[in-house]
């Protein structure tokens, strides 16, 4: 019995987490009908369960259509169950990935950006070599013609300047912020770090491997529910068997080995006239039943008379055995008999505390069963 409790709490535990997985990936898939997709999810996943017991309860009572009808629902529903609980799976698994996709490409954007800012710098370096290469042209001795062409020089060597200034802050605020992100990525990784050294291990692309890992998990998800579910079935069923075959026996047992045969039998044994004047007397009578005696006719003797009218010797009253008495009281009445010649009314008695004591006996061993 611990056994099959232990057997319908694990089933009812995965049949459950199937059903809440599956009826929450199947709502986010249909989220413009949340709660009627809930409802039609949650009637489905009762079905299964329910039908799969009646198919293996019935299955030698059903017409072989109905039956392959409900065997083809109950394997369509466990796909939907897989797909379901594949959307739920799936759906935390971009809940994880998809900020660290976005932050990785963030991280790339930045790179580029440092690029062309580093590319920006470039050029303005090479104007400001241009401009003085056009000075270093002049002659030494036309110092007065250097000194005017810088002077004209002078506005756009100052945006130069002023730009390359302009860009050095722009490159050093994208290398702080792509730090920043790749600390956010090394943080983020701890929630998808052991899909990705999964992914690592068999060489594969982390959503591939994410894949695979969740196609593993439905297989054994949804299937095993309504294995189990068959499963406790048959042990319920299994353990009814035996307790009717055990009361059966009982039945047949108390019926063979019951009292009611013996009084049949000594009843055949007395005549009907006396068994009617016995109960009559015994109805009427505080006192215990007495015999009554034959009255009819009879060819005996003076003696076989005499002897008859003798004083019969002293009964012993029966022991009445009364039900719920405990074995060992039985065995100690029992061994009352053991040692010492019996009456016929004792062996009797000790025939019916014998049967008795079998009674017992099988009781116990079915209730400890």
């Amino acid at each position: 019995m611990i056994f099959i409790a232990i057997l319908l709490l694990t089933t009812l535990s995965i049949a459950g987490c199937a059903a809440f997985f599956s009826i929450y990936g199947l709502a986010a898939i249909f989220s413009g009908a949340f709660w009627p997709v809930v409802i039609m999810a949650s009637s489905l996943e009762a079905g299964k369960l329910v039908a799969a017991s009646y198919v293996y309860r019935y299955r030698k009572k059903i017409s072989f259509l109905m039956k392959t009808y409900l065997i083809s629902a109950i394997f369509i529903l466990m796909v939907i169950t897989s797909v379901g609980i594949f959307g739920f799976l799936s759906s935390a698994y971009q809940e994880d990935v998809l900020p660290l996709e976005e932050m990785e490409n963030q991280i790339v954007l930045y790179d580029e950006r440092k690029a062309e800012l580093q590319q920006l710098k470039t050029e303005l370096i090479a104007q400001v070599k241009t401009l003085d290469e056009q000075v270093a042209k002049i002659p030494a001795t036309h110092s007065t013609n250097q000194r005017k062409m810088r002077e004209s020089q002078k506005p756009e060597r100052e945006q130069i300047q002023a730009d390359l200034v302009r860009l050095s802050t722009e490159v050093q605020t994208a290398t702080e912020e792509q730090h920043k992100l790749k600390a956010n990525v090394i943080q983020q990784r701890v929630h998808t770090g052991p899909i990705i050294f999964i992914a690592k291990v068999f060489e594969r692309d982390v959503d591939d491997a994410t894949k695979w890992m969740i196609i593993l998990i439905i297989f054994a998800f949804d299937p095993l529910a309504v294995m189990l579910t068959i499963g406790a079935n048959i042990a319920i069923l299994e353990r009814m068997k035996k307790h009717e075959d055990m009361g059966k026996a009982i039945e047949v047992y108390e019926g063979a080995m019951g009292l009611d045969e013996e009084n049949a039998g000594e009843k055949e044994d007395t005549p009907d006239w006396q068994d009617s004047m016995a109960s009559a007397i015994e109805k009427h009578s505080p006192n215990p039943p007495i015999e009554v005696p034959d009255v009819r006719p009879s060819s005996k003797t003076e003696e076989e008379v005499e002897v008859e009218k003798a004083p019969e010797p002293v009964v012993p009253e029966p022991i009445v055995i009364h039900d719920g008495v405990k074995i060992e009281e039985i065995r100690e009445l029992l061994k009352e008999y053991e040692y010492r010649p019996l009456t016929p009314h004792e062996e009797q008695q000790k025939v019916t505390l014998e049967k008795t004591l079998r009674k017992e006996q099988i009781t116990a061993r079915t209730r400890r069963s």
